[in-house]
């Protein structure tokens, strides 16, 4: 057998299995001509384009909240407690966007005190254009306008965010503090 013939003979095998017909032109392999026309698979959902291959899935971004756990007294401030770290440590790389505070108070001396912060650290870098304290409470989830794009943090580097009140609050009485971050992380 020639060369000629022996690829004439791999081309119709190939073209029996890959589904080509011999029809001069037609380079699409797999596809197999139908009476009519070829035979087309519906397009894929939109939550399946992401999806490389089944089980597969490509890179993309989402949006998720990173709650801050209070190193101390679950977040209530006492007139014994007077500061507290609230830390995060994302498990994959995560890129803050908006802070997001409530402040609970229980009784009169409460009610003059404000929650304070130095800063947003990611790690060691402090995310604000200048050293000083201020009020978490412009952060509430209500507030219009007050959206960030913080520094990427890797997966395992701390986020800290210390907070202290203004001022003394009187024995029974309380003020509590949640803090929870959205942001972007990559699936």
């Amino acid at each position: 057998m020639n060369q000629n013939q022996l690829a004439a003979v791999i081309g119709e095998v190939l073209g029996e299995v890959l589904g080509d017909d011999g029809i001069e032109g037609d380079d699409e392999v797999g596809a197999r001509r139908r009476r009519g026309g070829m035979l087309r698979l519906p397009p894929k959902p939109a939550w399946r384009r992401q999806v490389i291959t089944p089980g597969v899935n490509a890179p993309s971004v989402g949006t998720i909240p990173l709650p801050l756990v209070p190193d101390a007294g679950g977040g209530t401030f006492t007139s014994a407690l007077t500061f507290i770290n609230f830390r995060a440590r994302p498990q994959k790389p995560f890129q803050g966007q908006r802070l997001l505070a409530q402040v609970f108070r229980t009784g009169a001396s409460a009610s003059g005190l404000a929650a304070v912060t130095s800063g947003v650290f990611i790690g060691t870098d402090l995310q604000q254009g200048q050293i000083g304290q201020y009020n978490l409470e412009f952060f509430t989830p209500t507030a219009f306008g007050v959206s960030m794009v913080f520094q990427p943090a890797e997966a395992g580097i701390d986020i800290v965010v210390p907070v202290n009140l203004t001022g003394a609050l009187a024995p029974g009485d309380l003020l509590s503090v949640q803090l929870l971050i959205l942001g972007e992380t990559i699936r």
